[in-house]
């Protein structure tokens, strides 16, 4: 971001924005070096050509050429004619006044405007097709923002620095052009393959192949509790501040895990393998008679988005449970941390049971089938 006079000062500055390593935020490189230029550019129609009065002469005779290239020539200069009906209608105006009852005048008053119109018209035309904006006011030219807007479009669509197939960052115009070519050229290639185009798998080749894990539509179900979805969805980026982040990050701190004493604390340990927390998950996957294997909160979640669209109580209910779990083991170690007892077992498993069993009220039981409202009378029972 930067405000006019810097984009004029450093019209190709670009940044780089490296890892984060330990820290939260990630460290820039800024760079206001020239780069060489963005090479050949692609032929763009603007619909402003069709406004001279030789546009379909000029089209027919191009179309019956024949040879290699394409250069479109003649049409006069934009800003340039703006500029010089700005100035005879200026110049025919302060004649006028001068002698306001003279007829020939008058009507070279009105060419000129009308001549200056014209131009303006399709110059305002030209603008709005590159710049890509709105009018903020009708009937505003707006001239000074739109050469502005034209500006920082052209920045945008410079790419000055970019990993090729091997990871490594290139710099190079000819060098970052090369990466494009040869990545689309390996994609096409593997593509060539299928009987069939297919977008969705074009699409998978290039956001690369892996197992996605819906969390987000489990994490910020309307069945959790707002907190509780706050949570859960740092935890599932690994940015709540365990021990091991904080050491990093230059704090003393002790790493052992204050819930089981057996291990470091880490995002990996806390919700994953800590004793602590598989003794509550056991319990609560008893209580909610599942048959689930998973023994990460990851697993759990394919599990339970893998239930068909009949079990969606389950998938409401499931989802406030581990929102609550992850709630209730990152107080727990905030507990442990500040030195204050913990709470026991059976005390941390009524909380979540009355947490879910709140959230589970909200479900509408008219389109549930038998199955599902049985399975809910359990919960309730239990």
């Amino acid at each position: 971001m930067g405000n006019d006079g810097w984009l004029e000062a450093y019209p190709k500055a670009n940044a780089l924005f490296l890892p984060e390593s330990i820290s939260d935020h990630s460290p820039a490189i800024l760079r206001v070096d020239s780069c060489t230029g963005g090479g050949h550019k692609p032929f763009k129609y603007f619909r402003i050509w069709s406004s001279a009065e030789d546009f379909s002469e000029r089209i027919a005779n191009a179309w019956m050429w024949s040879g290699t290239g394409t250069n479109i020539r003649g049409f006069y200069e934009l800003q340039a004619g703006v500029s010089k009906a700005l100035m005879q209608l200026t110049e025919a105006q302060t004649k006028l006044q001068q002698r306001p009852l003279d007829k020939d005048l008058i009507m070279a008053e009105k060419t000129a405007a009308k001549e200056y119109q014209e131009r303006n018209k399709v110059y305002m035309q030209f603008l709005r097709q590159k710049a890509k904006c709105r009018w903020i006011t009708d009937g505003d030219e707006n001239t000074a923002l739109f050469h502005q807007s034209i500006k920082q479009r052209r920045l945008q669509n410079n790419i000055y620095v970019i990993k090729n197939g091997q990871g490594v960052l290139v710099e190079d115009q000819e060098k970052v052009a090369t990466a494009f070519v040869e990545y689309y050229k390996s994609l096409l290639e593997e593509v060539e393959g299928m009987k069939y185009y297919k977008v969705s798998k074009v699409y998978q080749k290039i956001v690369d192949d892996k197992p996605a894990v819906d969390r987000a539509r489990s994490v910020w179900s309307r069945g959790n509790v707002p907190k509780h979805r706050f949570c859960w969805w740092v935890a599932a980026h690994g940015r709540l501040p365990t021990a091991d982040r904080l050491v990093k990050m230059g704090t003393a701190i002790d790493q052992g895990c204050v819930l089981c004493s057996e291990a470091e604390e880490s995002h990996q340990h806390l919700f994953f393998k800590c004793k602590y927390t598989q003794d509550r998950l056991s319990i609560l996957r008893e209580w909610l008679r599942s048959n689930s294997k998973a023994d990460n909160w990851k697993s759990m979640v394919r599990w339970i988005n893998r239930r068909g669209q009949n079990a969606k109580a389950q998938r409401t209910v499931w989802n406030a449970m581990i929102a609550a779990l992850i709630y209730m083991i990152w107080q727990a170690r905030n507990s442990g941390r500040q030195g204050r007892e913990l709470q026991e077992c059976t005390q941390q498993i009524a909380f979540i049971k009355f947490q879910v069993r709140q959230r589970a009220c909200m479900i509408g039981r008219e389109k549930l089938s038998k199955k599902e409202k049985e399975w809910l009378d359990c919960i309730f029972d239990c």
